[in-house]
C-alpha cells in the first residue's frame, strides 16, 4: 500500500488510533532534602543574576559554556538565549557531564530509574530522569496506541516517590501513520496541525489543567515557528521521520499522558484530513490579513503564540485581528 492510500486509510478507518505508531518522552522532577534544584521559583523569576543562573545549574564561572557565553553576550547568560531555556539548559548539560567533578554531574550522577518499556536519560532543563518509550525488543523506535497507554500505566505506577512532574516537565509525542517511512506533508500541514491544536486547548475539560497551563507557560520557548523543522517548536518535522508534538507536559499520572496522545492524534487526523481535502482557508485568511509579511508563517507564529497564552483558538485570534484591521 502507498504511503498516500496508508494515511487516506487512516483518515477514514473507525480504528484510526490502532494506524499510527507511537512514541513519547516524559521528563521528571528529582526531589530529595538536599535538591539545589527548585524550579518553581527559579521560572517564575526571570529577574535573576548570572550568579543566580550558574548557581542553580551547578555551573562553574570558569567552566567552557560559561566564558563563550559572557565573552559573545553583554546582556548576561539569560539574554544570550532571549529565555531560551531548553537551548540554555541542554547547551549547559553538553559541556558540563564531560567533567565528572562539577557540581552539576555530581548532582545528577543518582541511579537510573529501571522501568520496564522505558529508556531512561538526563535532560538538562530537569533534574530527575527523562523516560523515553522503547519498542519490545529494547530498540527504539514505534509502538502501537495500546502499549503506549500501556506504558503510561506503568511508569506512574513504578515511578519512585522522589520523583515527579511539574510545568517545567515535558512530554514529547512522536507520531506516523503506520508504514509510512517518511512525514508526508508541507507548511500547509504544519499549520493545520497547530490550527487543530487549537481547537483542542481551547474546550474547557479535553485537556488536564496542569497540561493546559504548561501550553500557556512554554509559549516564550516553544511558540510556533516559520521553521516547521526547528527543535524548539510547538510541533516539528523530527528528522527520524515522525511529527513530533512538543507543547505537551506537567503530566501528573498516565490520564494525563492519554489526554496528551489522544489529543496529538486528534489533531494530526483532522489536519490531514484538511490536507487531502485541499483545504485552503486557513492560509488564504493568512494571506490576507498579513500581506505585509514577507512570509505569511510569521504572522501565523504570532497568531498562534496568542491563542496559547489566551487558550483560544486560531480561528478566534484571526477574527479578532480582522475586525481591528
Amino acid at each position: 500500500m502507498s504511503a498516500i492510500n496508508s494515511i487516506r486509510k487512516f483518515i477514514a478507518s473507525s480504528e484510526y488510533r490502532n494506524l499510527v505508531e507511537l512514541g513519547y518522552e516524559i521528563e521528571t522532577q528529582f526531589e530529595s532534602a538536599d535538591s539545589q534544584f527548585d524550579t518553581d521559583s527559579f521560572c517564575d523569576n526571570w529577574e535573576c543574576s548570572d550568579d543566580e543562573i550558574v548557581a542553580y545549574l551547578g555551573l562553574s564561572w570558569n567552566s567552557e559554556w560559561v566564558r563563550a557565553i559572557r565573552n559573545y553576550n553583554s546582556e548576561g547568560l539569560l539574554g544570550a538565549f532571549e529565555l531560551d531555556r531548553d537551548a540554555l539548559f541542554d547547551r549547559a548539560l553538553e559541556l558540563e557531564q564531560e567533567n565528572e567533578d562539577s557540581p552539576y554531574w555530581e548532582h545528577n550522577s543518582k541511579d537510573s530509574v529501571d522501568i520496564d518499556g522505558f529508556y531512561c536519560k538526563t535532560d538538562g532543563s530537569v533534574s530527575g530522569w527523562e523516560f523515553s518509550t522503547l519498542t519490545e525488543d529494547k530498540n527504539e523506535g514505534g509502538i502501537n496506541y495500546e502499549r503506549a497507554i500501556l506504558l503510561a500505566n506503568r511508569l506512574y505506577d513504578e515511578l519512585p516517590s522522589d520523583y515527579s512532574c511539574d510545568d517545567e516537565c515535558s512530554a514529547h509525542v512522536h507520531i506516523k501513520v503506520e508504514g509510512v517511512e517518511r512525514h508526508i506533508g508541507s507548511y500547509k500541514l504544519y499549520m493545520l496541525i497547530v490550527d487543530e491544536l487549537s481547537k483542542i486547548w481551547a474546550i474547557d475539560d479535553k485537556l488536564p489543567l496542569g497540561v493546559k497551563r504548561r501550553i500557556q507557560r512554554c509559549t516564550h520557548y516553544y511558540a510556533p515557528r516559520s521553521d516547521h523543522t526547528n527543535k524548539y517548536n510547538t510541533v516539528r518535522v523530527h528528522p527520524q521521520g515522525t511529527w513530533e508534538f512538543r507543547l505537551w507536559g506537567n503530566c501528573q499520572n498516565s490520564d494525563d499522558v492519554q489526554a496528551c496522545i489522544d489529543a496529538t492524534i486528534e489533531a494530526f487526523r483532522n489536519a490531514y484530513s484538511r490536507y487531502f481535502s485541499r483545504d485552503n482557508s486557513l492560509v488564504e485568511k493568512m494571506n490576507e490579513l498579513f500581506s505585509h509579511y514577507d512570509n505569511p508563517l510569521w504572522g501565523f507564529r504570532d497568531i498562534a503564540t496568542t491563542a496559547m497564552r489566551e487558550l483560544s483558538t486560531i480561528s478566534e485570534v484571526i477574527a479578532k485581528l480582522s475586525v481591528r484591521a
